[in-house]
């Protein structure tokens, strides 16, 4: 081999090696994403999301999530107030679902228990 074969060589190798580092990063940053928006992101981005949509049907309210996406949601402390429609006031203090994950996907819940 000539010394410029050599090189092209070197310098695809490179190119593949980093290519693989990338995907690489690119998986581990994906996977601890997932993990975080499965527990600590859901409970966290939950009540946002919620009072921005109950905001839009002109209603008011808070509320505690727990529980983890796969395993499971509960919802605490939950309080609605509405000044239009049917629904004045809503009052949950605690709220668990029981399904599983991929039949939820088809819209198939197993139970709501609230207290």
């Amino acid at each position: 081999m000539t010394d410029e074969v050599r090189e092209n060589t070197n310098r695809q190798a490179g190119c593949l090696r980093r290519l693989g580092r990338v995907a690489l990063y690119g998986l581990v940053v994906l996977a601890v994403l997932l993990a975080w928006l499965n527990g600590p992101g859901m409970r966290w981005l939950g009540p946002k999301v919620a009072a921005h949509f109950m905001a839009e049907a002109g209603m008011t309210g808070n509320m505690r999530l727990g529980g983890t996406l796969l395993g499971g949601v509960e919802v605490y402390d939950l309080e609605i107030t509405s000044t239009e429609g049917g629904l004045e006031r809503l009052v949950v203090k605690r709220l668990v679902t029981d399904y599983r994950f991929l039949e939820l996907i088809d819209g198939k819940v197993r139970g709501i228990s609230g207290s």
